[in-house]
C-alpha cells in the first residue's frame, strides 16, 4: 500500500515548522499552476517568473505570521492576479510619467555654464559687428515680429528688410562655421 500524498494544508503546517522539504514540495506543486494562470492572463513569461516568486514570498510571510490560507490554490491565484495588476498599474504610471523625467531641471555643471557664457559672448560679439539696422532687424525677428512690422520699424520696404535679414543670418552662419 502506497503512502498518502500530503495535502496542501499538511504541507503548510509542516512549512510553518520550518520543514524545508515541505517548502520545496509546495513550490514544486504550485509554481507551474501559478505561472500558467499568469501567462493565461497575459503576463510575459519573464515577468511571470518574478510574480511567482513574489507570490511565494508573500505565502512565506503569511505562514511565518501564523496566517496560513485555507484554500492555497485560490489564495495563490488571487495573490498572483493582484501582483500582476499592481505591476501593470506601476508600468502604466511609469509609461505615462516617463516624459516628466526628461523635463526635470538638473543644475548644469560649471563646465556647461562656462561654455554657455562663452557661446553667448561669441554671439553678442558677432551681432555687435553687424550694421545697426541688420542687428535690429535680426533681434526683432528673433522676438517674433513679422517682416512688415520690422520693415516699418527700421524704415525699409518689406522686401528690402527680408533681404537684409537673410544676408545678416547668412553672415552669422558663415562666421560661426569658420570659428
Amino acid at each position: 500500500m502506497e503512502a498518502a500524498q500530503p495535502t496542501s494544508l499538511t504541507l503548510l503546517q509542516r512549512a510553518r515548522a520550518n520543514d524545508q522539504e515541505a517548502w520545496r514540495r509546495l513550490v514544486h506543486l504550485y509554481t507551474p499552476l501559478v505561472r500558467f494562470w499568469l501567462q493565461r492572463g497575459g503576463v510575459p513569461p519573464a515577468d511571470g517568473d518574478d510574480l511567482v516568486q513574489e507570490a511565494f514570498l508573500r505565502l512565506l510571510t503569511e505562514v511565518a505570521a501564523g496566517r496560513q490560507p485555507v484554500h492555497l490554490r485560490a489564495w495563490l491565484f488571487r495573490v498572483g492576479t493582484n501582483l500582476a495588476a499592481s505591476r501593470g498599474r506601476r508600468e502604466g504610471v511609469a509609461t505615462r510619467r516617463a516624459h516628466e523625467l526628461l523635463r526635470r531641471e538638473v543644475a548644469s555643471s560649471p563646465e556647461d555654464e562656462l561654455l554657455d557664457r562663452e557661446e553667448a559672448r561669441d554671439v553678442h560679439g558677432r551681432l555687435a559687428a553687424l550694421p545697426p539696422s541688420a542687428r535690429r532687424a535680426l533681434l526683432l525677428a528673433a522676438h517674433g515680429y513679422t517682416g512688415a512690422e520690422i520693415a516699418a520699424y527700421i524704415g525699409r520696404t518689406p522686401l528690402a528688410t527680408r533681404s537684409l535679414i537673410c544676408r545678416a543670418r547668412g553672415r552669422l552662419r558663415d562666421e560661426s562655421a569658420a570659428a
